[in-house]
């Protein structure tokens, strides 16, 4: 297993050293999907610095108009707000015999397995902390979400009030209508990334109306993950590596029981704002405009993320794998986007 100088590996170069037969470490988008704020130890509690953009829209309850002699006026340009982040230490850990080891017939170095499991166990908590952080309606402000069955009795009127993919949906229609929501609720920016769950995603892939904005005949069948991204991109002028497909899967059963597994993000859809621009410093960190953040406190050897090492027990002759990672996610802005719930009506057995 790889260690740096500190004795610590990043997960990427973990999964580069093991076999790939699990659901590859880039289905896991919380780590890509807000902005990442690397904090020093001694900041590990502090407050995101947040500008005021409401007054960034122009003032026109007040004239600006120069009357001969008459002082400038004087605007009102709002104070900084803040919130609040508190880096919480999480960690796993999965220890191998030695003599396990040596008469394993398995095809593979079990502690190198055994530092996946650690790692994807971490990458799994971030993933689901971030899902409940984003994807849950009651963490929204009003008027910065919506049941896709409802979107019709919002300002528009416009909707279809159907789920994706049923017969009579508009998606491309209601997805433009939540772009609109969303850059009212940032303060006239338009949203620049979108967060979208498997189900929804899957089902955009053969609707008829998503299809239909295509151009050519050739492409109005279902579409492949590529072109579906392309098309979302175009038809709501959001970057394609600013659009994040919620594909992580997770086991919900007890060891011993049944396997059963669900998707980590619902199916919703999210329009918000992501500005990658950050400033580390004393006491916190600066944002520009951001609707969520991740606060990662710099660990052993300043590195930040989630991060494995291994040691080993001569007592005990076995080989030890931990993973660690200490952060804080933080909704900055509930009102900062839109997010569109229930968007695929559930399978009728």
């Amino acid at each position: 297993m790889a260690r740096t100088e500190a004795g610590h590996s990043p997960v990427e170069a973990l999964h580069d050293e093991v076999y790939g037969h699990l659901q590859g470490m880039d289905e896991f988008i919380a780590q890509r999907c807000v902005t990442q704020a690397p904090v020093r130890p001694e900041d590990k509690d502090g407050r995101f610095w947040l500008r005021n953009t409401r007054m960034g829209m122009g003032q026109t309850f007040q004239s600006l108009r120069l009357a001969p002699g008459s002082p400038h006026p004087r605007i009102f340009a709002g104070n900084p707000t803040t919130v609040a982040y508190e880096c919480v230490e999480y960690g796993a850990a999965d220890e191998i015999a030695w003599s396990l080891s040596k008469r394993s017939q398995y095809p593979g170095d079990l502690v190198d397995e055994a530092a996946e499991n650690v790692a994807r166990a971490l990458a799994m908590e971030l993933e689901n902390t971030l899902a409940l952080l984003l994807f849950t309606a009651g963490n929204w402000a009003a008027g910065a979400t919506e049941p896709c069955t409802t979107l019709d009795n919002n300002e528009d009127g416009n909707a279809s009030g159907v789920q994706f993919g049923a017969a009579n949906a508009t998606e491309i229609k209601d997805l433009l209508i939540c772009k609109k929501l969303a850059r009212n609720n940032c303060n006239g920016v338009d949203p620049n990334a979108m967060i979208i769950g498997y189900e929804a995603f899957h089902a955009l892939q053969t609707a008829v109306d998503f299809r239909s904005f295509l151009s050519a005949d050739s492409d109005r069948t279902a579409l492949g993950e590529e072109a579906t991204i392309a098309a979302l991109s175009r038809a709501l002028g959001i970057p394609a590596e600013n659009i994040f497909v919620g594909k992580a899967r997770q086991e919900t059963a007890n060891p011993g029981q049944t396997s059963s597994t669900s998707d980590v993000w619902a199916d919703n859809v999210l329009l918000y704002h992501l500005d990658s621009r950050i400033t580390t410093m004393s006491g916190g960190a600066g944002l520009r405009g951001t609707t969520a953040a991740i606060a990662w406190e710099q660990l052993d050897g300043g590195v930040s993320g989630i991060y494995a090492e291994q040691d080993e027990d001569r007592e005990l002759r076995t080989d030890i794998v931990r993973g660690r990672f200490s952060f804080d996610s933080v909704l900055l802005n509930n009102s900062w986007g839109f997010l569109l719930t229930d968007c695929v009506a559930p399978l009728v057995p």
